[in-house]
């Protein structure tokens, strides 16, 4: 039977019933210890726990009726020649001890009763791990270790196996930490744990769930769980925290998340959470200086939360969804690495001062918010995703690379000091959006459709410039269909567009300072659009509309322009300021237009149609077409189409400054002109050449080959030499052939004056 004496609330121990209840007479929470097997002294006021003897393994096992700490604290005794305390001074050896100190001091509590932990808990002597267990539940509140090799409390029964620990069956209880610190390596093992304040530690693992556990700490298997099971396998209340060099937090049971709306402080050693449900730390803060691990069999939640590190971050939700929406903050000074389902990071920021690789493995991600807390942002940013919804978003860094089924950058912005190249089985659409480098290139490819529309600023290099825009690296787009109209695609390198559909340039901008090429299997719209290079522009397709008040094509170093159907140049330019211009197509109709170069030369499978035009060649002017060539009322190009193009009082014709030289069926001249400056005029044609109001001029020898030449009310003048071969020739009025030194020959059968 107990024995009890009062003495500021120390009880006698019985030594038949082994066991000592050490008491306060204190409204608050008093110490309540009642040991079964060992004894029970105190030092100063502080219980002082007289462990037992440890067993061959060094595991001195203790147990309890009741274990509970108050304020004051309780000291382990183990030593046998009495040491000096933190807690209580000095204290007399423990006589228990007949074989040394014990290695682990472990302490169970075998009743239905909880403990509470209000109070430091000291290991007296040699350092050991120190143990509490109680299925029923701990709560601490103030607590903490002094003088351990480690620390464990834990809800989970000892598993003790010939004389050894071998670790912890936990299938229920809840420890709740009101405060809890220690100098050591600290481990909370129980079925769910609740953290509402300040847990600081050497080291500390937090693990949650009906478990086995190894006495490293390690989840070697899953247990029968008694009772309900919470919400959370771990819950960090506002104005909880853990801090410690390093953090394993696990919660294995299924469905069964962690919820941090406090902080989680790791140090240099890591911070590693596993869940094997959804993780939530919205409105918490995760923070580390070294690597950052967080593992999920459901959700993550990080609305208006908060993930740094000075390390890695590596985050993997088992394809579930992230939410970093709302101020979220995911920040790392080294990589980010991300493979998730669905990823909204509207108004949420992701950043990285190496790599940010994010795999959403096929589902969307959403990136909206452009303000400055808010975007995709890193070195190097690598994207694998389903959808890439970039609308009204932004993504920076040194290099953007991105593979999606999609890629939605609508009013958003990609912008990276080097390359961007982007990846897409479906379409790319950059709709009054920007994507921009500093001095690399932008590769585009889709097996849809590129959409640039909507995105002409005057200013390339403004924040708030729009469309595609690259440094000396270049752009390549490549694409079922190229969507330009109204937009913008400008290099300082070269321009590269390939195309299986259309490419439509209406009213778009597309330049670059070295060469572009635009090659399709369909048709090319650059009506009222602009295409300019400081080098070469080669374009090929089925066809090109360069029409609609002047559409501009101008290369400066040449233009190479090969159709399988018609160039509609009809009040259009097609320009180049030092190099040649080379037309091929079905048909070329330059209606009003004009066409200027070094050396033109033109190759039309059918007609050729200047129709009030201008086509000027500085050296020598060369068109070759199968059926008829229109050249007529040139002399109305000012009146008509002049002002266009700013040519006021500017006659049109085709004007070869080195030469010309024209076949096909049939030439209309009529109120026009052709016109060799100072070299030959060679002119062929099967069929005839209609002249009348018009002129023939040659700074050279003029040769002209026809059926039937009409040359009424007109003028053939050659400087060199004339020869005029017909079939039949009409010269009525005041028509004229003069020549200079001429030795030409006129052959006909008829002659009409």
């Amino acid at each position: 039977m107990k024995s009890r004496r009062n003495n500021r609330g120390l009880m006698s121990l019985n030594p038949v019933a082994a066991s000592i209840l050490l008491s306060l007479p204190l409204m608050t929470q008093a110490a309540n210890i009642n040991i079964k097997n060992g004894t029970l002294t105190s030092a100063n006021g502080v219980p002082v726990i007289n462990i037992n003897n440890p067993n061959g393994n060094g595991i001195s096992h203790n147990i309890y009726d009741d274990f509970n700490v108050d304020k004051n604290g309780v000291i382990f005794n183990n030593t046998s020649s009495g040491a000096n305390t933190v807690l209580g001074g000095a204290i007399a050896g423990n006589g228990n001890l007949t074989s040394g100190s014990a290695k682990v001091i472990l302490n169970e509590v075998t009743s239905n009763k909880k403990s509470t932990l209000n109070g430091m808990m000291e290991v007296a002597g040699d350092r050991a791990h120190l143990i509490i267990a109680n299925p029923n539940g701990i709560t601490t509140q103030g607590s903490g270790f002094i003088n351990t090799e480690k620390a464990t409390i834990t809800t989970g029964k000892p598993d003790m196996q010939d004389g050894q620990l071998k670790g912890y069956v936990v299938n229920g209880g809840i420890i709740t930490v009101n405060g809890l610190q220690s100098d050591s390596p600290t481990e909370i093992l129980a079925r769910s744990v609740a953290v509402a304040g300040t847990v600081v530690a050497d080291e500390l693992a937090v693990i949650a769930g009906n478990n086995y556990i190894d006495t490293d700490a390690k989840v070697v298997g899953a247990v029968t769980a008694t009772g309900l099971r919470n919400t959370y396998g771990v819950d960090v209340s506002e104005l909880g925290g853990m801090y410690a060099n390093r953090i394993n937090l696990i919660s294995t049971e299924s469905g069964v998340g962690v919820r941090n709306t406090g902080v989680i402080a790791g140090g240099i050693n890591d911070i590693n959470i596993n869940s094997n449900g959804k993780f939530i730390n919205s409105n918490g803060e995760i923070k580390s200086v070294g690597n950052t691990h967080i593992n999920t069999n459901g959700t993550l939640e990080n609305v208006t939360g908060s993930i740094v590190g000075n390390g890695k971050i590596f985050i993997d939700t088992t394809k579930n969804t992230i939410s970093n929406t709302s101020g979220g903050n995911i920040s790392a000074a080294s990589d980010i690495i991300v493979s998730s389902g669905a990823l909204n990071n509207t108004n949420g920021k992701i950043a990285s001062g190496t790599l940010l690789a994010v795999n959403t493995n096929g589902m969307t991600l959403t990136n909206s918010g452009k303000g400055k807390t808010t975007g995709l942002e890193a070195g190097v940013v690598a994207l694998k995703t389903g959808v890439l919804d970039n609308r009204n978003g932004q993504i920076h860094g040194n290099y953007i690379g991105i593979e999606s089924s999609e890629i939605n950058t609508a009013s958003g912005a990609m912008e990276a000091v080097s390359d961007i190249s982007l990846l897409s089985t479906g379409n790319i659409d950059n709709t009054q959006g920007l994507i921009r480098t500093q001095s690399g290139g932008i590769n585009i490819e889709t097996a849809n459709s590129f959409i640039n529309r909507n995105n002409i600023t005057a200013d390339e290099t403004s924040a708030d410039s729009l469309g595609v825009l690259a440094g000396v690296g270049g752009i390549k787009v490549k694409a079922a269909t190229v969507n330009n109209r109204t937009g913008k695609l400008g290099s300082s390198g070269t321009i590269s567009i390939e195309s299986t559909g259309t490419i439509d340039n209406h009213q778009g901008n597309i330049s670059a300072n070295k060469n572009i090429s635009l090659s399709t299997l369909g048709a090319i719209d650059n009506s009222t659009g602009k295409i300019w290079s400081d080098e070469m522009i080669s374009i090929k397709g089925a066809s090109l509309n360069n029409s609609l008040y002047v559409g501009h094509i101008l290369g400066d170093q040449g233009v190479k322009i090969d159709l399988t159907g018609v160039l509609n140049n009809h009040i259009g330019v097609v320009r180049s300021e030092y190099g040649d211009v080379q037309i091929s197509a079905k048909g070329v109709n330059n209606k009003g237009g004009m066409i200027v170069g070094e050396d033109i030369n033109i190759k039309s499978s059918s007609y050729v149609d200047n129709h009030y035009g201008l086509m000027v060649a500085n050296k020598k002017l060369t068109i070759d077409a199968v059926t008829d060539i229109n050249n007529s009322y040139g002399e109305e190009f000012s009146n008509l189409y002049g002002d266009y193009f700013g040519m006021t009082g500017q006659i049109g014709g085709m004007i070869g400054r080195e030469g010309v030289d024209i076949t096909a069926n049939t030439l209309d001249n009529t109120h026009s002109r052709v016109i060799a400056e100072y070299g030959p005029l060679n002119l062929k044609m099967s069929g005839f050449i209609d002249n009348h109001y018009a002129l023939l001029n040659s700074g050279g020898d003029t040769n002209i080959k026809t059926n039937l030449l009409n040359n009424n009310y007109a003028t053939i003048y050659s400087l060199g030499d004339l020869n005029i071969d017909v079939g039949s020739l009409s010269n009525y009025s005041s028509g004229s052939i003069e020549k200079n030194n001429a030795t030409g020959v006129i052959a006909s059968e008829k002659i009409f004056r």
